[in-house]
């Protein structure tokens, strides 16, 4: 009798390296680092499309572009970050970060992350961030190189 015919037995996830600390790290700088130029970027368009400028006799060009920054732009940083983890990481399994360094998202399973879960990912980053970060700090202390994020979503992010 053939034991792998009784049950399913998937060799691929023992073999599965996982990512560890700094490798993820830097994939997660390499996002933010993204994200910043973007979010600058249409920071710059918003305070032109809404006419700031430098003028010396009506204020500083700063203190007009913090009125732009305080909600409009956090706002938008928001749902731009959403859309950017969301999109990549249920379309590939991988942000931009990820693709340089080489790790992918799948889930526990090892099938690919749908669109829902990557959202679900996405929120799990707020609560890995809330409590001081201890969230992502856990992978430290986890066997299976998961933090916060990944417990809620089911996921592992793995070497590729």
């Amino acid at each position: 009798m053939n034991l792998s015919q009784n049950h399913q037995f998937n060799p691929n996830l023992e073999v599965l390296k996982k990512g560890g600390v700094w490798i993820r790290f830097l994939a997660f700088a390499i996002d933010s680092v993204l994200i910043y130029f973007v979010s600058l970027l249409l920071l710059v368009v918003g305070s032109i499309a809404v006419g700031i400028q430098y003028s010396p006799e009506e204020g500083s060009y700063f203190e007009k572009l913090r009125e732009l920054v305080t909600v409009p732009y956090s706002i938008t940083l928001v749902i731009l970050t959403m859309i950017y983890y969301t999109y990549f990481i249920g379309a590939s399994g991988q942000t931009i970060g990820k693709i340089i360094c080489h790790l992918r998202v799948i889930q526990t399973n090892e099938e690919p992350l749908n669109y829902g879960q990557a959202f679900l990912r996405w929120v799990g980053y707020i609560v890995s961030s809330i409590f001081l970060y201890l969230g992502f700090l856990w992978i430290a202390i986890d066997p299976n190189a998961q933090v916060w994020h990944d417990k809620i979503a089911d996921t592992y992010v793995v070497k590729i």
